[in-house]
């Protein structure tokens, strides 16, 4: 066996090592089934070029159709990975009708004017063609990020690349391709050698996008609360720091809201920790209904929760908490004998240099005052004593 037969053996060997990698990040990560399709695609690639090398063995007609359908798959489904990853509809019906399109022009080029290089111009005309569906996919979702411009980058070239290559190629190597010489042509070494630099290249793109996105993942999964899908504390005192940081850098007012549960003792000890952990759910339903998308909200207890509400005045954090509490006592929780159940909420105005904790520590000062003055009810926390000497001063 020579180096040019090493060479188109290892084409389809990268296609299916890329195949099988896409594939265990599916299986470790179900929710990036971008992944999957990006697996089916490289297998599709591994197995084309597998034929195609050994296309001398087999009948040329079931090789054609064969390598050419796989062919065209690989960019078929990488464009259903590519809508899957940038949040895009897939164009199932506008690819697969340009699959069936290239494959009637290769049948004219077999059956009536039979001519190997036209299909091969059909062949990787139709193959950029719908690659190039994925352009759409990243240029619409993708973040102005570098690898997303990377990739963006990569695939236009693979798709240029795609459409050009093969009169580029016989122009500079075998310009009398015939079905005996096809596969141990240089034309077909240099077509191996080509797709393997560019699906090599598009990969590693995709392998690093998938690496970020899934240690991003993990963060946020380290700070988000199972049970109600708020953030845990760790998670709520990380971005309450940045939102404090960047409301003081704007002047805008930073108010903190501390919720609890009254009689959250009783729940567990009368229905169950079951009914216990709905009527948990439960509130933080509505909070999250009642929160804005710069609000911070989060579960930082047992039964306790904390919300900053930037930009929030002590009367706009009044209103949203006596909107919180109403609501909360509004939906009765079948757990809990459909009765509903109530919550304490303290407030406190974050003064201009003042801490987080100190901040937090008036808003829970307030909360017990809520409690002992009869639950169900809010109570916000006045100025630091400090604050209104200065203010006398």
């Amino acid at each position: 066996m020579n180096s040019q037969s090493i060479f188109q053996l290892l084409t389809p060997l990268i296609f299916l090592l890329f195949s099988i990698g896409f594939f265990v990040i599916f299986l470790n990560n179900k929710h990036l089934k971008a992944a999957a399709y990006f697996a089916i695609s490289y297998f599709c690639g591994a197995i084309a070029f597998s034929i195609d090398f050994y296309r001398l063995f087999f009948d040329p007609y079931i090789v054609s159709y064969a390598t050419n359908t796989l062919f065209l798959m690989v960019p078929y489904f990488f464009a259903i990975g590519a809508a899957l990853k940038y949040k895009q509809p897939p164009n199932f019906v506008t690819n697969l009708t340009m699959v069936v399109a290239t494959l009637g022009a290769l049948s004219y080029f077999w059956f009536v004017d039979n001519s190997i290089v036209n299909r091969t111009i059909v062949m990787n005309a139709g193959v950029a063609l719908i690659f190039g569906t994925s352009l759409i996919h990243v240029f619409r979702g993708g973040n102005p990020n570098l690898l997303d411009r990377l990739l963006f980058v990569l695939i236009a070239v693979t798709v240029v690349e795609l459409a050009t290559r093969t009169p580029i190629l016989l122009i500079f190597t075998d310009s009398n391709l015939t079905e005996q010489n096809y596969a141990t042509s240089l034309f077909a070494l240099m077509m191996h050698f080509t797709s393997a630099i560019s699906s090599l290249s598009v990969a590693m793109i995709l392998f690093i996008g998938f690496g970020i996105e899934i240690m991003i993942g993990l963060q946020q999964r380290a700070e988000i609360d199972p049970l109600t899908g708020l953030l845990n504390r760790r998670g709520f005192e990380a971005n309450a720091q940045n939102t404090i940081e960047n409301a003081r850098a704007i002047g805008s007012p930073v108010s903190l809201l501390i919720c609890d549960i009254d009689h959250f003792k009783a729940v567990n000890d009368t229905f169950g920790h079951s009914a216990g952990d709905a009527a948990i759910k439960q509130v933080a339903k509505v909070i999250k209904e009642n929160c804005r998308e710069s609000d911070v909200a989060g579960r930082i207890g047992g039964e306790e929760f904390c919300i900053l509400l930037p930009t929030a005045t002590l009367q706009m954090a009044n209103l949203v908490a006596e909107t919180i509490r109403t609501n909360v006592k509004s939906f009765p929780i079948e757990q809990v004998g459909n009765k509903t159940v109530t919550i304490s909420i303290g407030i406190a105005l974050l003064d201009s240099d003042e801490t987080y904790e100190t901040c937090l520590q008036r808003a829970d000062e307030a909360l017990y005052a809520a409690k002992r003055a009869g639950r169900d009810r809010v109570i916000h926390h006045e100025k630091p004593k400090s604050t209104q000497a200065k203010s006398a001063a």
